[in-house]
């Protein structure tokens, strides 16, 4: 029993070294010129065969065709042919905070309660996760890491992928709080006899009473001790959004009339699958909407099976602010898939560098993090990727370099390990 244990042990060891994520890359020792490419710049231009500079973490410069200076200095890299991107940006993941459903103690997402405005994800975060890579794989090098809960879920704060801990990765600390907007309908499931039944909701109204009393104190406290009322009077304050979870037409107008009852100025509406049958109320409100769940069934059932693939569409036709996520509370590596939902968009009815905007700069100036990222401009950070093809298309979306904050990091994990492991193993046995 003891040489079994032992075994085991040995063998857990072994796996667990060959599955460590790669380690964070260096500081940029010298200034990098990419040219040849084609700049997909993130406001919606394109920029045929140009030439980006970026040094001590900073794009310097970004020149069209032939139109570069003396580049002696630089590390020169061409990549004529393929095509630069910024890095995008992921709203509302839990990456970081969750790693396997099934394994309890991965999980670290949500806390017990419903009035959690003092939660902070960011020492929770897990800059070691084997789902990081995964995202940078595909070209998302910068996330939004955030709580899940079933009222104040708590605050979320803005994550670089590469780092060594949660103070190296933090682009922006605290930077929202999050209120899942009560359900309407409660879904009940019955494992036995395998139905699933709906009713109303009879605490609806009793949890948005027990927002408005938490806000109301805030609102007329000067000072205070209290964890949850110093959190709620940073959002009255205007220092952190306030990010507000909801779907039904009911849900949105009931949000934002609590956004104008505590004439809360920084506000953005999270999945908001009814937005259109609310519009006027929406544009009147001037708030951003976060698209998700691309890859998704329709909230109601009678709609077209379309209707998610469109939704990006349909919401800039309608005026609305537009940015684009993932579902949060599906599987935690769906954030990867990204750039596939914005391709997706782009085949529903926007124009393709429109797409690559929504998960670009209007992210970036949805979050408040524009003057940092979002787009391939002179000063901001050199948080970018270089790919061979469409990097919103799955069967040509193959990067040949990411850099973030300048420095040039690994985009190949552990699934890009195995395959080649087991391609060998199995191509050598043809």
């Amino acid at each position: 029993m003891i040489k079994l244990m032992l075994v085991l042990t040995s063998l857990a060891v072994a796996y667990s070294v060959n599955a460590l994520p790669p380690a964070p890359a260096e500081t940029q020792q010298s200034p990098v010129a990419i040219i040849g490419a084609t700049l997909h710049i993130g406001d919606g231009t394109v920029m045929e065969q140009g030439t980006v500079t970026f040094s001590n973490g900073l794009i310097t410069g970004v020149y069209p065709k032939d139109e570069a200076p003396g580049l002696d200095d630089h590390m020169v890299f061409d990549r004529s042919g393929e095509h630069v991107y910024p890095g995008f940006i992921l709203p509302n993941s839990n990456v970081g905070l969750k790693e396997v459903n099934s394994v309890r103690a991965s999980v670290d997402d949500k806390e017990r309660g419903l009035l959690n405005a003092s939660v902070r994800v960011l020492p929770a975060y897990n800059t070691d996760s084997e789902v990081i890579p995964t995202f940078r794989f595909n070209g998302v090098l910068t996330a939004q890491v955030a709580p899940t809960g079933s009222l104040i879920a708590g605050n979320s704060s803005i994550m670089q992928l590469d780092a060594w801990n949660w103070e190296d990765a933090a682009i922006a600390i605290d930077d929202a709080m999050h209120i899942y907007w009560p359900a309407l309908v409660k879904r009940k499931v019955d494992a036995i006899k395998q139905q699933v039944s709906y009713s109303m909701n009879e605490n609806y109204e009793a949890r948005i009473e027990l927002l408005r009393a938490l806000f109301a104190e805030a609102e007329h406290t000067e000072s205070s001790d209290n964890l949850n009322i110093k959190a709620v009077k940073a959002v009255l304050e205007g220092k952190s959004q306030l990010f507000l979870h909801g779907e039904s037409a009911k849900q949105l107008v009931d949000a934002i009339q609590f956004v104008r009852r505590f004439n809360i100025q920084r506000a953005v509406l999270v999945g908001a699958r009814d937005a259109l049958q609310v519009k006027e109320l929406i544009l009147e409100s001037g708030l951003p909407v976060i698209v998700h769940f691309v890859h998704g069934l329709p909230l109601h059932p009678e709609r077209s099976v379309d209707e998610s693939y469109e939704r990006a569409a349909r919401f800039i036709e309608a005026g609305f602010r537009v940015g684009l996520s993932s579902k949060i509370r599906m599987e935690p590596a769906s954030g990867r898939n990204l750039p596939f939902m914005a391709g997706t968009a782009a085949a529903y009815g926007i124009d393709k560098e429109q797409a690559v905007h929504l998960i670009t700069l209007s992210n970036a100036e949805i979050l408040g993090i524009d003057d940092q990222l979002g787009s391939i401009s002179v000063g901001k950070q050199a948080t970018l990727f270089t790919s061979k093809g469409d990097a919103l298309d799955m069967r040509s979306n193959n990067l040949t370099s990411a850099y973030i904050q300048g420095r040039k990091v690994t985009i190949e994990g552990m699934q890009q390990e195995l395959f080649e492991r087991f391609e060998n193993k199995y191509s050598e046995n043809k």
